[in-house]
């Protein structure tokens, strides 16, 4: 017989905390313990979204304080500084957004972490508190450029809130990232046009596009299923592990054209002086802010300026492990040895077990004739510098 369908569960702390009950020895790579979901459900009722049968429309929320005890414990056991939200709609609740920022700032933990939402749940005191709480990079699901697609798609959003709050991204000084849909059935040429006109003029620093696949769960696949255009055998058959809406010449070029677009407008994504300038005076000092410049500032190798950025994090947060290893990279880079192994040490000093810094402590340790431990496959050592590469492990993004 069938499992009777079960009422959502309305407290999740009631969960646990997978970490607390994972060895590290359990895991190929403890970086993975870097993905948190802290909420389940989405009120969205996109065709092509499984969240809602899955999780169902009404969204629950894990407590501020079980998060950061999370965020706590992560950073106890196995130095993880670095945090990746997987939840649909992060910024959903405003005041539980606004409440875990302001336990974020008062742990003392300085972590830096990435999340997903949607275009319709941002505003500015929002943005602002997440960047203050390290927040360096989000995402959203756009899924496209025309207003009469994303009607076919039932987004429920248009491109009106997307455009606002992705500039509203830009103004608070985080990176942005964007998921786009085709291969759509109905799509023209000159809707893939409209897609590629919106990621000119929003500039986003990461694009995932991707052909539009029908999932069990979606209304877009039980409306195939019911008109006979997907066997109900399809899975076992065929042995694939997704259906595309729409296999033909224009998908592969809608795909490679923005490809393109997006590559270029990556290139183009990068904040100016003037705009580092001006998130400085509006925001005063921010962790997130320096880490940005210093980097910018190290892509043309202007490296006194990178140097003054790393070391004003030290100096104001000097319980912040990423000042520390961002300027050891830094001196590395530039041949200077000692000092940047004092740094790296103060970096394992604040987040013992760290395992990017482990890693380079074993790689600087080899230069030395020392025997290298284990690699971790944790964050690349780029750190913040393109955060899509710590979002590729995740998968496809959201779909809500």
């Amino acid at each position: 017989g069938r499992t009777l369908p079960q009422p959502p569960l309305e407290d999740l702390d009631a969960i646990g905390i997978p970490a607390e009950y994972l060895e590290a020895d359990f895991l190929n790579d403890v970086g993975q313990l870097a993905y948190l979901s802290t909420s389940r459900g989405c009120p969205a009722t996109c065709n092509f979204c499984n969240t809602p049968e899955f999780w169902g429309t009404s969204i629950r929320f894990r407590s501020a304080p079980s998060v950061l005890r999370e965020l706590r414990l992560l950073r106890e056991r196995h130095g993880l500084t670095y945090f990746s939200f997987r939840d649909d709609t992060f910024t959903a609740n405003r005041g539980r957004v606004l409440e875990l920022m302001a336990g974020i700032m008062g742990s003392g933990l300085h972590p830096l972490w990435n999340c997903q939402s949607r275009v319709n749940l941002v505003d500015e005191d929002r943005l602002v508190a997440m960047k203050r709480a390290g927040c360096e990079f989000m995402q959203f699901g756009v899924e496209h450029g025309s207003e009469r697609v994303l009607a076919l798609l039932d987004k429920g959003t248009d491109l009106r809130h997307a455009r606002r709050a992705l500039s509203l991204v830009r103004k608070v000084g985080m990176n942005v990232g964007i998921y786009l849909i085709t291969g759509i059935p109905g799509e023209t040429w000159a809707d893939v046009e409209e897609s590629a006109a919106f990621i000119r003029d929003t500039r986003p620093s990461d694009c995932q596009i991707s052909p539009l696949a029908l999932y069990p769960g979606t209304r877009m696949f039980n409306q195939y299923r019911a008109e006979g255009r997907i066997r109900k055998d399809f899975y076992r058959a065929s042995g694939d592990a997704e259906i595309f809406a729409r296999v033909d010449g224009h998908t592969e070029k809608a795909l490679r054209h923005l490809d393109q677009v997006a590559q270029r407008a990556k290139a183009n994504s990068r904040f100016t002086p003037a705009e580092f300038a001006e998130q400085k005076r509006w925001l005063g000092f921010c962790a997130v802010t320096n880490l940005l410049c210093g980097e910018a500032a190290e892509e043309e190798d202007r490296w006194v300026e990178a140097e003054a950025e790393y070391a004003e994090v030290i100096a104001r947060e000097p319980a912040n492990p990423w000042g520390f290893l961002k300027r050891a990279l830094l001196r590395d880079k530039r041949g200077q040895v000692d000092s940047a192994r004092a740094d790296l040490a103060e970096v394992l000093a604040l987040a013992p077990g760290n395992p990017e810094a482990t890693e380079l402590a074993a790689l600087w340790g080899l230069k030395r004739g020392k025997a290298r431990s284990k690699k971790s496959a944790h964050r690349p050592t780029g750190v913040m510098k393109g955060s899509e590469a710590f979002l590729h492990k995740v998968g496809s993004g959201p779909d809500d």
